[in-house]
């Protein structure tokens, strides 16, 4: 890519190159938004300089999804990023990302982050993002232990299988929950890790659907929904 500047890139860039194993982003520093397909399954990508996606504001679905090498990335220069389609890089074997970065976003797609390998996950950057579409948020994460729900204060809906399948998650704060009235299919759903949930702060939920905490075998705590009413 060296010494090519590009001003867009189509659906499916570098789709599937299965023998990329670094990619430099310098190329794409006039890049405003990037199409559905972004380096997805690049199975040996193992870095990726995201330098050159500073002016980036809009990214589509499928970004670095499927690249099994890929253990990390610099989220600094995504700074501008206001929206994120389905799919961001989900079943990349991430172990760390820093959201705090992702501050300005305003929508996130379905699968967020979903089977990547982050063992914690922070929040409070999310002040701006309404993940009533977001189904499937941090969906089956193997080695996440840990959420900070901070930055989901506001939030009054949480979508479908919200947290669901994350085997090593032990406990879940939630005290970012309190305006939460919704909650879709699948709430924490096979999470068979999870000890305790205190559901003091869930005091204005209306609504849960079905298989709420359903397969959280080492649940050892008596959950108190008496002050939620209208359970489907």
């Amino acid at each position: 890519t060296k010494g090519l500047v590009f001003t867009e890139v189509g659906p499916g860039f570098l789709w599937e190159c299965e023998s990329l194993t670094r990619f430099d982003t310098r190329c794409l520093t006039s890049l405003r938004r990037i199409d559905d397909g972004f380096l997805w399954g690049c199975s040996r990508l193992t870095a990726i300089d995201t330098s050159g996606l500073t002016q980036v504001t809009r990214i589509g679905n499928d970004f670095l999804a499927s690249c099994y090498g890929l253990t990390a990335l610099d989220a600094t220069h995504l700074a501008q990023v206001r929206e994120v389609g389905a799919s961001f890089m989900k079943s990349t074997p991430v172990k760390a990302i820093d959201v705090h970065f992702l501050n300005q976003l305003t929508a996130v797609g379905e699968y967020f982050l979903s089977g990547t390998g982050i063992a914690t996950f922070d929040t409070s950057g999310f002040t701006g993002i309404k993940l009533a579409d977001a189904h499937a948020f941090l969906w089956a994460c193997p080695n996440l232990t840990s959420v900070d729900t901070s930055g989901l204060r506001g939030q009054t809906i949480l979508g479908t299988h919200f947290l669901s399948a994350c085997m090593s998650l032990t406990t879940l704060d939630t005290r970012g929950l309190t305006s939460v009235t919704d909650i879709a299919y699948g709430f924490l759903r096979d999470c068979q890790k999870l000890t305790s949930i205190d559901t003091s702060n869930l005091a204005a939920v209306r609504h849960i659907g079905s298989s709420f905490l359903r397969g959280c075998t080492a649940m050892s705590t008596r959950l108190d929904l008496s002050a939620s009413v209208g359970l489907r």
